[in-house]
């Protein structure tokens, strides 16, 4: 592989893998999921904002006014939690442009396909974030509940980013 796609690769486990799955938890500390969930749709604002700014791609009109629309509405939608939901949509909105530009580094690797950049973002992000949950919380789940955690990712979101 070379140099350029591995700097994409790199750039897509830190940004998509590590760096976005923190800065959302962050967020569900201090809000609660519904209000968070309106957040994360900013995903698709900061792809497109950083599609059009960094990556020379065409935003059109209806374009800036969906990504206008989603930020308006989520911030209307989650007034009433207060600064706790303000607050938290700053670390969603991280999270976010985060994994806008895992969006971005993704879709430029051309060398390897789909099925492999999941598995290294599984397997590299996947264990340090694994680690960084014992580091705080400690292990308590059983085997059953964690063959299940399991089994939900491959099919969320390691078979999703295969097929797709």
């Amino acid at each position: 592989m070379g140099a350029e796609n591995r700097y994409r690769l790199l750039g897509a486990i830190f940004f998509g893998g590590l760096a976005g799955p923190v800065a959302l938890l962050f967020g569900l500390q201090i809000s609660s999921a519904s209000s968070v969930s309106l957040w994360l749709n900013m995903e698709l604002v900061f792809t497109a904002l950083l599609g059009h700014f960094l990556f020379k791609d065409y935003l059109g009109k209806p374009g800036w006014l969906g990504s206008t629309g989603v930020i308006v509405a989520a911030i209307l939608l989650t007034l009433g939690e207060g600064i706790a939901g303000i607050k938290a949509g700053l670390f969603v909105g991280l999270a976010c442009l985060f994994w806008g530009l895992d969006n971005h580094f993704t879709a430029l690797i051309d060398e390897i396909p789909p099925s492999a950049n999941t598995f290294f973002k599984g397997a590299v992000a996947g264990s340090v974030n694994f680690v960084i949950g014992l580091l705080f919380s400690g292990y308590t789940a059983n085997w059953g509940i964690t063959s299940l955690a399991l089994l939900l990712g491959f099919f969320s979101y390691g078979l999703s980013i295969v097929l797709y």
